[in-house]
């Protein structure tokens, strides 16, 4: 698990998904409710939103971390992709104050 931090604050705490079932079923028939973190994609530039239960917003960054693509409010049945990207964020819909492409995500390991 990771803690992200935008402007020097906590901003989420985030899964790594790293296998290909976590990869493939991310958030899939998972109710909001149930859900309090975040989901990173490392080595990612396309997710799909099939099966999800409610809207997402996602992420794409560099590998400096830095945004370089927001897509809000995805709905489900969906693919997402932005080519050059590192890796993806995915979060409930507003469940964070959007960040903005330019900026920079911090990634610290979870003690």
């Amino acid at each position: 698990m990771w803690e992200l931090y935008y402007q020097g604050e906590k901003w989420l705490t985030l899964h790594e998904m790293n296998s290909f079932i976590s990869r493939f079923r991310g958030y899939m028939a998972r109710n909001l409710e149930d859900v309090e973190e975040g989901l990173w994609f490392p080595d990612c530039t396309t997710l799909h939103t099939f099966f999800m239960r409610f809207n997402l917003d996602i992420y794409f960054l560099d590998g400096d971390h830095k945004i370089v693509a927001v897509n809000s409010n995805v709905t489900s049945g969906r693919f997402v992709s932005k080519w050059g990207a590192d890796s993806a964020l995915e979060i409930p819909a507003g469940s964070r104050p959007l960040v903005k492409v330019g900026e920079t995500l911090e990634f610290v390991p979870c003690p």
